[in-house]
């Protein structure tokens, strides 16, 4: 692929993928290729070419695209071939269960199951705000449970549990002592 694009001997995207297709093994082992950040893609042409990617992809090849909204890509025509697995927010979000194993697992005290339910609830079982709070608990040797000065109910354009997210953050920074280097 690199000599393909250091020759530049294709007319555009699609025929780029459409030449990579024809020299990739067939019945070889799996190939997974994983695009992240998919959201910050505006061009067009690129969502075109994803398109014909999607068309015309080997049938061991599984393309994982991660993105905060709903990639422009015939998401539609996928479910309906029953070709699409999406996993959404609220799959990734902790239950109640989860936090609580998760607390359990991190923390030197045990935190009591209506503690971990709370703070599960607070930030909407969004995994790094969970362990931020295990983060902070562990550094200060103290609880779990909510630092004295709640969080805001929400803000203008944001749902509670972001505004609560951003408050704990906020308040494991303030504990979080200034590295001098950042990796």
């Amino acid at each position: 692929m690199k000599r393909w694009c250091k020759k530049r001997q294709y007319a555009s995207l699609s025929s780029l993928f459409a030449q990579l297709f024809i020299e990739l093994p067939t019945g070889s082992a799996p190939l997974y290729l994983v695009i992240d950040d998919y959201h910050l893609i505006n061009n067009p042409v690129i969502h075109d070419a994803m398109r014909f990617f999607l068309r015309h992809q080997p049938e061991n090849m599984t393309l994982v695209v991660l993105s905060r909204n709903l990639p422009q890509l015939g998401i539609a025509n996928l479910r309906v071939r029953d070709q699409l697995l999406e996993i959404g927010s609220q799959q990734l979000a902790f239950t109640h269960q989860e936090a609580k194993q998760f607390f359990d697992c991190r923390l030197t005290s045990p935190i009591e199951a209506d503690d971990s339910s709370r703070l599960c609830d607070d930030v909407a079982g969004w995994a790094t705000a969970l362990q931020l709070i295990a983060l902070s608990a562990r550094q200060n040797n103290s609880s779990a449970n909510t630092p004295p000065n709640t969080p805001p109910a929400a803000s203008p354009g944001l749902t509670p549990a972001i505004c609560r997210i951003i408050w704990w953050m906020k308040y494991w920074i303030t504990l979080t002592p200034a590295r001098a280097t950042f990796c």
